[in-house]
């Protein structure tokens, strides 16, 4: 109930903290008042229609909705008022909207820390399943507390599981179940129930399913189903049956998304090396003084198999092959690490300002000119070399439908530190779930996540 109240506040906060910004107040009548009331009135429709208010929706997804619903607003804002043949700002009006994309998000998430820090916000959460995928929903929820979801108890309909499961740092107790039986006990409460049950485990029980949605209300179900591009699907129903069809869309195999995806990446990639001109200028003098190259290629594995040179700027001794073989023939615990990840965490190769670089990944800038030449994309999988394809598996189709990128969910999710086999799974995902949004989100999210310099070596 308070947040359509506090995004009320905020739009008209940032109203009036445009007219600071610009130096221009509006003119107020009663129509530009109605044309106002109007606009502010529509985005808390929106906002609850894409249950802003009920659904307890990602950060992220909130934020990607308000910047699309304060761009809208601004269109039809400058529309009416021209329409109405009514005097306004520009500046006044397209700062406005920018503040309230920026602050309605920024304002919620205080919002929902200081209620989250009076004992508010939190909604008691019961998960029916003991699984893997209920283990995982758990972990999710304990994750973001920006959901609210509280996990308080697992319901085991099998009686089969532990009293109690961890999740994160803490034990979460196990209620069970008689077959079909759907009564809580007392010391829950009212919770929110969400079904978290395996593949394997579903058959049989869409009575329980069914008792759980009528006795409990508004009931969350997660879809057992692995490894389909989840955020592109449509999800419809046929009328008088029970059975749900979800429209599985690979957004990347049509024309028009690679038309877009490779119009933003020359747009930014241009942009970006216009920007960082002299700081490029700078490190290719310190690179310089320690002997050359400056820039160092690196044969790695593009769109549809294709080979093309990867470049970096030099972090590495002049004849770092020869040091790698030496180390690797004398050292087994440096040949397995790198026989795991092909990275070494005490790289002998790198040098001092080479180590600078790679912790703040600015040795990568210069792959902006791969973006440029159609050999990269800012957002993608991240290059590999030729002989690390193939463990890729089944997978490298996923890998060969778009280009590397010279940032991506690897990058944003713990890089060196995580292990192949989840490096190779952002990859899969980025790639069947992609839209532009996510790639703004991993540049945005990269931004933050490079300074703290979490795996990089």
């Amino acid at each position: 109930m308070i947040l359509p109240l506090n995004d009320v506040l905020t739009m008209l906060a940032c109203f009036a903290l445009s007219g600071l910004l610009s130096f221009s107040y509006p003119h107020v009548d009663e129509t530009w008042a109605a044309v106002l009331v109007l606009l502010v009135a529509g985005c808390i429709v929106v906002f609850q229609q894409l249950g802003h208010y009920s659904r307890r929706r990602q950060f992220w997804q909130e934020v990607g909705d308000v910047i699309l619903a304060a761009g809208v607003s601004f269109l039809l804002h400058a529309a009416l008022l021209y329409l109405l043949k009514i005097n306004f700002s520009r500046l006044w009006m397209m700062t406005s909207w920018v503040l309230i994309a920026f602050l309605i998000p920024l304002s919620r998430q205080v919002t929902k820390r200081v209620s989250l820090s009076l004992g508010g916000w939190k909604q008691r959460t019961v998960i029916v399943g003991t699984g893997e995928i209920a283990r995982e929903t758990a972990s999710i929820y304990a994750a973001d507390p920006h959901l609210g979801y509280d996990v308080v108890a697992f319901i085991d309909p099998w009686q089969e599981a532990p009293a109690r499961m961890r999740v994160e740092e803490r034990e979460v107790p196990v209620h069970k179940l008689a077959r079909d039986d759907v009564t809580l006990p007392s010391w829950l409460g009212r919770p929110h129930v969400v079904v978290a049950l395996d593949l394997n485990d579903l058959p049989g029980r869409e009575t329980l399913i069914e008792k759980l949605s009528l006795y409990h209300g508004d009931i969350d179900v997660i879809s057992p189903v692995r490894g389909l591009p989840i955020s592109n699907a449509r999800v419809s129903h046929f009328f008088s049956y029970d059975i749900l069809s979800l429209r599985i869309c690979n957004n990347l195999a049509r024309p028009w998304s690679q038309v877009l995806k490779r119009a933003f990446d020359i747009v930014a990639a241009s942009a970006m090396l216009v920007f960082l001109a002299p700081l490029l200028g700078v490190i290719a003098l310190l690179v310089r003084s320690g002997g050359a190259p400056v820039v160092f290629a690196h044969t790695r594995v593009g769109r549809h198999g294709r080979l093309f040179q990867c470049l970096k700027f030099r972090t590495m001794v002049p004849d770092a092959r020869t040091v790698l073989n030496r180390l690797l023939a004398s050292d087994p615990e440096a040949r397995a690490e790198w026989e795991r990840s092909y990275k070494l965490k005490d790289d002998p190769r790198i040098t001092a300002f080479g180590a600078f670089l790679r912790k703040t990944s600015l040795d990568e800038l210069p792959q902006l000119w791969n973006v440029l030449r159609g050999d990269m994309s800012l957002v993608g999988p991240r290059p590999v070399v030729a002989d690390e394809i193939e463990r890729y598996g089944d997978a490298k189709a996923y890998y060969y439908e778009v280009r590397p990128g010279l940032t991506g969910l690897w990058q944003i999710s713990g890089r060196s530190d995580l292990d192949y086999d989840r490096r190779i799974s952002l990859d899969t995902w980025y790639v069947r779930n992609w839209t532009l949004w996510y790639d703004v989100l991993i540049l945005f999210k990269t931004l933050l996540t490079v300074p703290a310099k979490a795996g990089a070596y």
